[in-house]
């Protein structure tokens, strides 16, 4: 109990420290901080039928439609903005994937939702996005059981430079498959402060 006690004041610090020194550097990793603090963060998923390398190809080819068709229509000044707009957006959303999708072939279904799930802790850039319950807008193909490719939604991320998507992550299975543990620290500034406590 002792050391699951410790290990929690010292997971707080760290978060804290994390938050202050992203939001002080300014935009990006920062951005992300004070979402995931606030609790306002929106998160998209494309997740890919299978890891086979055609389904990834679909799966990359459904991100760059969504991206190109909703990249300008997502980027809201607020959460609640945003959380409308994918709302009301959700149809046109699955159709344009489905689209995407059918047109390399991919005959199964394409299915489009946006509400809260649990994910593990994964990383944004050189921002730790610890496990939790986070809203998503996931595009799933077929059965869902590969490799998904990930972005933040709001804040805006990944849709203000639609043309250059390669800093968003490849994240593991389908979302939920592997349980929220409990965020991984790491980096001097976590190993300073363990030290302290050593």
């Amino acid at each position: 109990m002792k050391m699951q006690g410790r290990r929690f004041v010292l997971g707080l610090i760290a978060s804290l420290c994390a938050v202050a020194v992203g939001l002080a550097i300014g935009p990006g990793s920062g951005q992300v901080e004070a979402a995931v603090w606030q609790g306002d963060m929106i998160r998209l998923h494309v997740i890919a039928r299978s890891d086979s390398e055609s389904d990834q190809r679909v799966k990359l080819a459904v991100r760059d439609a969504l991206l190109e068709a909703f990249g300008a229509e997502f980027q809201a000044d607020s959460y609640g903005s945003a959380a409308k707009i994918i709302q009301e957006s959700l149809p046109a959303i699955q159709r344009v994937a489905q689209d995407a999708a059918q047109a390399l072939g991919e005959m199964g279904e394409v299915r489009a939702d946006f509400g809260s799930h649990p994910f593990p802790t994964r990383m944004y850039e050189d921002t730790m996005v610890p496990a939790g319950e986070y809203q998503a807008l996931r595009v799933i193909i077929g059965d869902g059981e590969g490799r998904n490719w990930w972005c933040v939604v709001y804040p805006a991320l990944c849709l203000a430079d639609a043309d250059n998507v390669t800093t968003a992550q490849q994240a593991m299975p389908l979302p939920g498959t592997e349980p929220p543990g409990e965020p991984v620290f790491t980096g001097a500034l976590w190993n300073w402060i363990t030290a302290l406590f050593n």
